[in-house]
């Protein structure tokens, strides 16, 4: 496997109220608004993102609504549901139980290896 560089920045957002994050985010939003799907680009698919945050994480409800509203861009709310995302893989399909989450990329075998000490199965 080739070296993939990855350049990762910290912002102290403080507890997300005072803009701060807002900022980092509306600056890249253009390509953060191209990882939405075409649905979640509509009203309809953004309430049925927002309606899958609120059943399987209704304790982060208030969160998203601070942070959507702090943003002020279409569909950003959809986005940070992360439930309206174009797949990375399309290919991926996962399972889990007993603390154990299994994925499988369909990817080469020769294209299988490690990461952060973790075996990865393809």
């Amino acid at each position: 496997m080739g070296v993939l560089p990855k350049t990762f920045r910290a912002v102290d957002a403080g507890d997300g109220s005072d803009g701060r994050w807002a900022a980092e985010l509306r600056a890249l939003w253009p390509a953060a608004e191209n990882a939405l799907t075409e649905q979640a680009r509509s009203a309809q698919g953004a309430a049925a993102a927002r309606r899958l945050f609120e059943a399987h994480m209704p304790e982060l409800v208030p969160a998203l609504d601070m942070l959507t509203g702090q943003l002020q861009l279409p569909y950003a709310g959809a986005f940070l549901t992360l439930a309206a995302l174009r797949p990375f893989f399309a290919g991926c399909s996962q399972a889990g139980g007993g603390g154990i989450l299994q994925r499988n990329y369909d990817f080469a075998p020769d294209d299988v290896g490690r990461w952060d000490g973790h075996r990865l199965h393809g």
